[in-house]
């Protein structure tokens, strides 16, 4: 890994027991995770780290996809989510995927903590909004 934050995020996922691994993330640093939730079994999520050492984006690409006769009742199960939850974003990419976003400000001192509490955040609203986006792809 090239920068400081990254490596004091795993670091610290380390110290924490929490399995992680490298991934590519094409110019920036990526750390990979796996959780299991309540409502969806397989919440990953890729964490990127900017070669400004000030930013940590998380990036959930594995939703669910939303064929194009589901696409309007998506957009209002998108909708409801967004306005439900502060921190995560919910969208529909250009292949017609289901993404999960945050993205926050770091420091290198912070970046443990402060990763390791959005990635709660993230895999906790991720498992609570997955019913309602499954509503709208198979309700």
């Amino acid at each position: 890994m090239k920068t400081a934050s990254a490596r004091v995020f795993s670091d610290y996922l380390t110290e924490k027991g929490i399995k992680w691994r490298e991934s590519d993330g094409g110019d920036t640093d990526c750390i990979r995770l796996l959780y299991g939730g309540d409502n969806k079994d397989d919440i990953n999520l890729a964490c990127f780290f900017d070669d400004d050492e000030e930013t940590m984006a998380i990036r959930c690409f594995e939703i669910g996809k939303v064929p194009k006769n589901k696409m309007d009742a998506m957009l209002v199960a998108l909708n409801e989510v967004n306005g439900r939850y502060k921190w995560v974003r919910f969208y529909v990419d250009k292949d017609n995927d289901i993404i999960a976003c945050l993205d926050t400000e770091i420091t290198v001192e912070t970046a443990g903590i402060v990763g390791r509490r959005c990635v709660s955040i993230c895999v906790q609203i991720i498992d609570e909004a997955y019913p309602t986006l499954m509503k709208a792809l198979w309700g």
